[in-house]
């Protein structure tokens, strides 16, 4: 490998770079050339408002990987709640020449983030051969250790090889999620990657995984650009979102879609009405909901509280968000993440959440706000009305050490340090 300052490294990323959770690959993108390498990203669709990433596919389109997709007609679909974006490893959602066909130079390193619909471990393999380079996953989600689902529901199958997949309601041991376990275990074996994950996968899931028990794994620093993520002032965000100025509390809350039900909505909900019956009329005058995400309208008939619903917004509207509010509230109870925890202490932003995913390591214990117990909407709602009672001064202590902490235990540097490990080992 070259010298640190000269590492080539190309990082591959099948979601949007600008918008939504795939835009963590832009920070991996950032934190690598402040690191000093060559980075060139491989996505999915064209980026206009990044022009140098490669692509496969200059736009979406319904022609798009044909043979594939004719392939999945015939597939048959897992139960609502379970996610898998291929069946069988040897049929990548993109043809593997596609692909290779990106790839036009030497790399010191490749990384890789987000995978569906456009990765299989074929395509890891093919690239392998080429490049015989370094490979890093680091990991949005559960898929790596599975036979193909990408969050487990509670299924414990990940720990022996899959099989009988609950999401097809399979009594087949040998079915295709075990063959995925079988293929990706001789790939795992050749690859030799490095696993980049948080303290709350690799301990919880990872290592008691049949297929990454053996691998390298490097704990993830929860990276976040400070020059983005910021606390901006009452004043401007108050303006910004027309938020009546008797509202002195605000509970903010949101993920991609509020339906899903790995985020917990039905236990924030039931939280949301705990707090409000435990108010007095005075704190409920003063106290409105902001939220955010696709599918708003299924829950607003829930909200007893005022609120706004912002819907979808772009990132660069998310400091703001976080900054107006007093707390953000964090429901999920299937989560690799996410990243919306340590968005939020950045701006300064209190968290309230269950102990699981990311607040493990930036709540629990930390000072930065409270979690409860798992799926306790009891013990939530008690976190949400203890910092809503913190008087001034303590509250705004409070904000200070959110702040302080997140530039600390989050920093770019941190996390360049620790991928540019990952491609050393």
């Amino acid at each position: 490998m070259r010298n640190n300052n000269q590492t080539d490294i190309l990082l591959i990323s099948s979601a949007s770079l600008t918008t939504g959770p795939g835009a963590i690959a832009m920070n991996i993108y950032n934190t690598l050339c402040d690191e000093g390498c060559n980075v060139d990203v491989l996505t999915l669709y064209e980026e206009p408002k990044f022009p140098k990433a490669k692509y496969i596919y200059k736009k979406k389109s319904r022609f798009n990987a044909i043979a594939f997709n004719l392939r999945r007609k015939f597939w048959k679909k897992p139960k609502d709640g379970y996610y898998f974006f291929y069946h069988k490893e040897s049929i990548p959602p993109v043809s593997t020449e596609q692909v290779l066909k990106q790839v036009d130079k030497d790399y010191d390193a490749v990384i890789i983030y987000f995978w569906q619909n456009l990765l299989s471990f074929k395509t890891v393999e093919m690239l392998y051969d080429k490049l015989k380079c370094k490979f890093v996953f680091v990991c949005a989600d559960y898929s790596p250790m599975s036979g193909g689902c990408h969050f487990t529901n509670e299924c414990k199958r990940f720990m022996t090889g899959c099989g009988c997949c609950p999401a097809f309601d399979s009594t087949d041991p040998n079915d295709f999620t075990h063959w995925n376990v079988m293929y990706r275990k001789k790939v795992y074996e050749k690859v030799k990657p490095a696993i980049i994950a948080n303290h709350y996968m690799v301990e919880y899931f990872f290592k008691k995984s049949y297929l990454l028990k053996d691998c390298k794994f490097f704990l993830s620093k929860n990276s976040i650009d400070h020059k983005v993520f910021k606390p901006i002032e009452k004043e401007v965000t108050y303006k910004k979102f027309q938020i009546p100025e008797e509202k002195k509390k605000i509970i903010s809350f949101g993920c991609q879609s509020l339906s899903d039900e790995r985020k917990g909505m039905s236990y924030l909900l039931d939280t949301l009405d705990m707090v409000y019956e435990q108010m007095t009329d005075e704190e409920r005058k003063e106290t409105m909901l902001m939220f955010i995400g696709n599918n708003g309208d299924k829950i607003i008939p829930r909200l007893k509280f005022n609120h706004k619903d912002l819907g979808y917004i772009p990132i660069s509207d998310l400091p703001a968000f976080y900054s107006i509010s007093t707390l953000f509230v964090c429901s999920s109870v299937n989560d690799a993440g996410p990243s919306m925890v340590s968005q939020s202490l950045a701006c300064g932003t209190p968290v309230v959440s269950f102990k699981m995913g990311s607040a493990l390591e930036l709540v629990l214990g930390r000072g930065t706000g409270y979690c409860a117990e798992l799926r306790d909407s009891a013990d939530l709602a008690a976190g949400v009305l203890k910092i809503l009672r913190m008087d001034s001064e303590e509250y705004q202590k409070l904000r200070t050490h959110c702040i302080d902490f997140s530039r600390k235990e989050c920093s770019r540097k941190a996390s360049g340090q620790l991928m540019l490990s990952a491609i050393q080992s």
